[in-house]
């Protein structure tokens, strides 16, 4: 889980909150701190990918309790130098959230890529 300080003054939580932290959220989409959180690892894809410091907000969906799912997408580029060629696209991605009083908690996967694995 990872921490991001912000104060919603939501008291109860609903499909009501999940419209009202989408708009929060839309706004807060160019910081630095949010992007780091929800900036993941896309090596899957291939080893030279560049995801840009942008997200896009999409959807806040009510789960249940004070537990959200946030829909976003990450841009991103390859560039493949030998060859004088370049790919880009976008990554739709959703991760889980809880609310509290001064802060969202992410539920932050983290998934590296191990060479091992491919042996």
């Amino acid at each position: 889980m990872k921490k991001y300080y912000l104060e919603t003054e939501i008291t109860v939580h609903d499909t009501i909150a999940a419209r009202i932290l989408f708009e929060i959220l839309k706004k807060e989409s160019k910081n630095k701190s949010l992007i780091n959180i929800l900036k993941i690892d896309l090596s899957f894809k291939n080893r030279r990918i560049y995801v840009h410091e942008h997200i896009d907000v999409e959807n806040v969906e009510y789960m249940y309790d004070n537990m959200y799912c946030l829909h976003y997408s990450l841009e991103w580029d390859i560039e493949n130098g030998c060859v004088d060629m370049k790919e880009s696209g976008t990554h739709d991605t959703t991760m889980n959230f809880e609310v509290h009083d001064d802060y969202l908690d992410f539920d932050l996967i983290d998934n590296l890529r191990d060479t091992t694995d491919e042996f």
